[in-house]
């Protein structure tokens, strides 16, 4: 499953987000979970774990999602 969620979004995401200049957002986001993983933090990874696949789905559905 995380195969294909992987192909879908290097498919469409990186596009979508670059055509609406949010690429460096993503990328943000990601480092932000890694950091939290690397510290071994459940806690501290849940949150920005749960921003990121909120905005993923809002990019796919085609709509964004609010970043607060």
């Amino acid at each position: 499953m995380v195969g294909r969620l992987r192909d879908q979004a290097r498919m469409r995401g990186p596009q979508k987000l670059a055509d609406r200049g949010e690429l460096t957002d993503s990328a943000q986001e990601h480092e932000a979970i890694v950091e939290a993983v690397a510290a071994r933090d459940a806690d501290l990874t849940a949150e920005p774990a749960r921003r990121h696949l909120a905005h993923s789905r809002g990019i796919r559905a085609g709509a964004a999602e609010s970043r607060g």
